[in-house]
């Protein structure tokens, strides 16, 4: 499945970008799915003035399970078209462990000298089924945090 938004976007498409053609995206309605992994990378930043990485995934849905409420299916439209982000922080050396579970689950084998990052990059393709919960956004409470609980392998 491919759609014009799994297209690499460039940095003057987006100032060329009509403000009439800007809609705000659609969130994944609570419920199970069934997800598949469009990439995966690790990237470094900072929070709080210290340094932070995390782990970075981008998912498309696959299909919705029967616990998502059809009238939320609905209200979203084409559900296909929604794409969300599995974030796992990494701030002390120890929270790398949460990465490793979570390929894990997925299914990805390791060996000793194999690198994290290089796992990370292998999950592209993976799907899993994870349960969708809406967590409270305190910047913006009318846009919840999306959060993907209970992951299992699909």
């Amino acid at each position: 499945m491919s759609t014009e938004n799994d297209e690499e976007v460039s940095f003057e498409d987006i100032f060329n970008t009509s403000m009439g053609d800007i809609h705000e995206p659609h969130i994944f309605p609570q419920g199970t799915w069934t997800l598949k992994i469009t990439n995966g990378k690790l990237t470094k930043g900072t929070i709080a003035g210290g340094p932070s990485s995390q782990a970075n995934f981008s998912l498309i849905p696959v299909e919705p399970k029967d616990d998502v409420a059809p009238a939320e299916l609905e209200a979203v439209g084409d559900w296909r078209e929604l794409r969300g982000f599995h974030r796992i922080p990494v701030f002390t050396k120890a929270d790398r462990w949460n990465i490793v579970t979570f390929l894990k689950k997925l299914g990805i084998e390791f060996g000793d000298s194999d690198k994290l990052g290089a796992k990370v990059a292998e999950a592209k393709g993976y799907m899993f089924n994870a349960y969708v919960e809406h967590g409270v956004n305190k910047k913006d409470p009318e846009r919840p945090f999306v959060n993907f609980k209970n992951i299992q392998v699909a």
